[in-house]
């Protein structure tokens, strides 16, 4: 019996196999009706697809036990923090996940790989974040220890893995065995560590007649961490477009660590790791393969870039002309220094600098400005006098003129902030900024 938090919206269809369909609804975060939701479609000749509200965030992953029906999560940007591994999917199981990030998860002994399929799955615009793939308890050790273990058919599009960690002997990220294909598009995976004291541990494994097929993909396996992995093992299928950090996938492309941006940016579907506006991976997919949209759900450029990002996607306003300039910005070097940047009506940018005048003492400076051409530019001003009342806002604050405020933007990670202050505490000068955080479901893309 599901919660008043499960709405259905079911139709029937009579197919040859008297299939049945069915949409769900799942709202709040409330885990315990996506689960009762999944267990009732863990039936032969049931096909179901969960509708997440967007942006919820569960606090346990999804469990699929040994799943045989037909199912279809669509995330709409659904987090999934901490939790188990997902479970197995049956021969005549079908699994399809779009548009979610799974945070900080972890498998225990009885509980890896995080995903074994044996019959269809499927992951489009989904991203691993810090997910421990690995044994809990000490002399207890899974007999395969993978993100996914595939022995059916499988298919990776728009998917992120960043900082996930992998420590079992001979562990994979992604192990195509037992007759498994294995379908792989815009794949994203930066440096993850293989734990102490294991050997061998492999990014993307074919063996047993299992088959990978990798395009327009980024494989990052920084060789100056102590246990990153082996970027590839076993014949993989090269369809173009596809950069490693070493030979070992026989890519023809090879990345570094300045090919990707530092800050994780959440996307409307998912969580995706930038590119650097100059990386050689811009502008390389092969067009044949290019997918529609990028792991965060923006429009892809005609001549797509490899990777699960997209820096010159469209489609959502996060365009970097648009909305695409709104977040945080800060000074690495300097405590206490960030600037806020919000794009507002009819063309102004919002522009509020958290910073110490000259003495040492914090202050508040903001103004409305114009775009133009990558650049604001801004009158700015101070509350000064201002008073907290208990219960209420301050008072007898007074709105003083303060100079001006110029930002120019460089691309979706960097700014140079410009100030003229008719304060003799502030003077004038000139600092770079970096981006700290973006718009949740409006990020940033070039122009």
């Amino acid at each position: 019996m599901f919660n008043s938090r499960v709405f259905f919206t079911i139709f029937f269809m009579l197919l040859t196999f008297d299939l049945v369909a069915s949409d769900v609804f799942i709202t709040g975060g409330d885990g315990d009706a996506l689960q009762a939701a999944i267990n009732s479609a863990n039936t032969p000749g049931l096909q179901v697809t969960i509708h997440l509200e967007a942006g919820q965030v569960f606090e346990e992953n999804p469990l699929f036990g040994e799943f045989t029906g037909n199912l279809k999560i669509e995330g709409n940007g659904a987090i999934f923090r901490g939790g188990l591994a997902l479970g197995a999917i049956a021969e005549d199981g079908a699994v399809t996940i779009t548009g979610v990030t799974f945070i900080d998860a972890q498998t225990g002994p009885l509980t890896c790989p995080f995903i074994h399929n044996r019959g269809s799955f499927s992951l489009e615009r989904v991203t691993f974040s810090g997910v421990r793939i690995e044994t809990t308890q000490r002399f207890i050790q899974c007999a395969s220890e993978e993100l996914l273990l595939n022995e059916g058919s499988a298919e990776l599009l728009n998917v992120t893995v960043v900082g996930t960690v992998i420590s079992a002997h001979k562990g994979s990220l992604i192990w195509a065995t037992g007759g498994g294909s294995t379908t792989i598009a815009h794949l994203t995976v930066l440096d993850p560590p293989f734990g102490p004291g294991s050997s061998q541990g492999v990014i993307l494994r074919v063996a047993s007649e299992g088959s990978i097929s990798v395009s327009n993909s980024i494989i990052l396996a920084d060789g100056s961490i102590e246990g990153a992995l082996i970027p590839c093992a076993g014949p993989i299928t090269d369809n173009g477009g596809n950069f490693a950090s070493a030979g070992d996938c026989g890519f023809s492309g090879v990345i570094d660590r300045t090919s990707l941006a530092s800050t994780v940016e959440k996307g409307h579907d998912s969580w995706v790791l930038p590119l650097a506006v100059n990386s050689i991976a811009v502008d390389a997919g092969n067009p044949v393969f290019c997918e529609k949209r990028d792991g965060r759900g923006f429009t892809r450029d005609s001549q797509c870039d490899s990777g699960a990002y997209e820096v010159k996607a469209s489609g959502r306003g996060g365009e970097i002309g648009r909305g695409g300039i709104s977040g945080f910005y800060f000074t690495p070097e300097t405590d206490g220094n960030y600037i806020q940047l919000q794009r507002a009506f009819d063309g102004n940018v919002v522009v509020v600098w958290n910073s110490f005048d000259k003495s040492g003492a914090q202050a508040w400076v903001y103004g409305v400005g114009s775009y133009q051409d990558r650049v604001v530019t801004a009158d700015a001003f101070q509350n000064l006098g201002g008073i907290l009342q208990a219960g209420a806002g301050a008072s007898t604050a007074t709105v003083t003129e303060w100079g001006t405020l110029k930002v120019t933007v460089h691309d979706c990670t960097h700014i140079t902030v410009e100030y003229q202050s008719s304060d003799p505490s502030f003077g004038s000068g000139t600092f770079e900024a970096q981006r700290l955080a973006f718009v949740h479901d409006l990020g940033c893309s070039e122009e």
